[in-house]
């Protein structure tokens, strides 16, 4: 028997050693799989060197954001997924460290307390790469749109709340990015995108309306760059929801000077006119809306424009930060020479600049758990709403969810009560 047992016993220890040695390569094949992957992903970075990251916890010195690392170093930086995301994208011979895209990023959150991405790209280093620089520009989207990707799934980034802000070439990586989404990311902008091999692409080659959610364009050095090669940067074509032409699209006030090639021309080498487009976005984030500065004027045709015959929009449209996303189309827009570069509009009628608002009746619930408190609220719900602060009666420590809907109850609830009436003067057209 007791033969019997050191048998049993030693048949048991051999199946015991080969269960461990198949975990054991099953554990190696799954590490070599994941280190594989890894590296794999690491090569795929062909164009991008770095990624930056600024928040108002860390808005001086820049975290680099750690992409390829475990999601554990993703946790540790100071990213958060319930902050709106901005990811700036300069263009030819640019960097993300240049000054333009500090004081952008300055500005971004100055307004909010907001995550801000700058990614750092090979652009190239003299202008007779740029044909070679401008074929990178779809691989460098892609490699964009990876990296989002993996923040999504290890940090938690939000598409809904995401906005990709591209200069000059960067503008047309934005738009592959949008492609690779889909064009579920909330919004892009698109500062003077690139004409040089741009101009009359197809909507696949290059940022156009469908990549985003909204896309607006803003429009500083465009012309016909067949005709006048190496004269202009920007894109001639409306590609955008929403196209701003500012002075007319072409030269900027202020941006021709005596002696030398008779341009000016800014850190990145850029012509200041192509420049000025994240200038003039930038110094729109200081503005809001009830300013009324950078307020646009609704054109059929740039000649409409140069014969001052463009109308007063019956909604307000606004260049830059503040752009109205229900008033589409082409748009107009005047600057100064000099900083402040921003103008008013004196010669339309005040009415038309209003911010456009409608009453609305909304049910508000918060929820705290198995607690949850309800609420009609009849607001104005403007075009571009401020902050508005709802209050309850009820102490509801941590509150998990907050839902703002539309309710018959209480739309039928006010207008039993008269109330609608009253508050709307008669209006009651207006009501959502």
């Amino acid at each position: 028997h007791s033969g019997m047992a050191v048998t049993h016993w030693g048949a048991a220890a051999v199946v015991a050693v080969v269960l461990l040695l198949v975990a054991a390569a099953v554990a190696l094949l799954f590490l070599a799989g994941v280190f594989s992957s890894a590296e794999e992903d690491v090569q795929q970075l062909k164009y991008i060197r770095n990624i930056y990251l600024w928040t108002r916890q860390s808005q001086v010195v820049a975290e680099e954001l750690p992409v390829f690392a475990d999601y554990s170093a993703i946790f540790s930086t100071k990213f958060s997924p319930y902050r709106a995301t901005y990811v700036i994208t300069h263009g030819f011979l640019s960097s993300a460290l240049y000054n333009w895209v500090i004081i952008l990023k300055d500005a971004l959150l100055s307004h909010e307390d907001c995550n801000v991405l700058a990614i750092c790209w090979e652009s190239g280093s003299s202008r007779l790469s740029y044909y070679a620089v401008q074929g990178r520009v779809p691989e460098v989207g892609d490699e964009v749109a990876g990296i989002l990707e993996r923040l999504q799934k290890a940090g938690g980034l939000r598409l809904d709340t995401l906005h990709l802000i591209g200069h000059s070439l960067g503008a047309h990586v934005s738009g592959f990015v949008g492609k690779r989404f889909n064009g579920t990311i909330a919004r892009i902008t698109g500062l003077d995108p690139a004409g040089m091999g741009f101009n009359g692409a197809e909507a696949q080659e290059r940022l156009d309306k469908s990549d985003a959610q909204f896309v607006d364009v803003i429009h500083t050095h465009a012309c016909t760059t067949i005709i006048q090669p190496y004269s202009c940067f920007g894109i001639i074509d409306s590609i955008g929801d929403v196209d701003v032409w500012v002075n007319g699209g072409e030269e900027q006030p202020g941006c021709v000077q005596e002696g030398g090639d008779g341009y000016r021309v800014l850190e990145d080498g850029s012509p200041c006119s192509h420049s000025l487009s994240y200038v003039y976005y930038t110094e729109s984030i200081d503005y809001p809306p009830s300013s009324t500065r950078y307020l646009a004027r609704s054109c059929p045709t740039k000649l409409h424009y140069y014969n001052g015959s463009c109308i007063c929009s019956q909604h307000p449209q606004y260049m830059g930060f503040n752009t109205n996303q229900r008033s589409l189309g082409d748009f107009y827009v005047n600057t100064t020479a000099t900083w402040p570069y921003a103008l008013t509009d004196d010669h339309c009628p005040a009415a038309a600049y209003t911010i456009w608002q409608i009453l609305g009746i909304i049910l508000l619930s918060l929820v705290a758990g198995a607690a949850a408190t309800t609420a009609c609220v009849l607001a104005w719900l403007r075009q571009h709403p401020e902050d508005q602060e709802f209050f309850t009666t009820e102490f509801l420590f941590s509150v998990l969810a907050v839902a703002v809907q539309y309710s018959q109850r209480c739309y039928d609830s006010f207008r039993e009560r008269e109330e609608i009436i009253w508050l709307t003067n008669g209006f009651e057209s207006s009501i959502m």
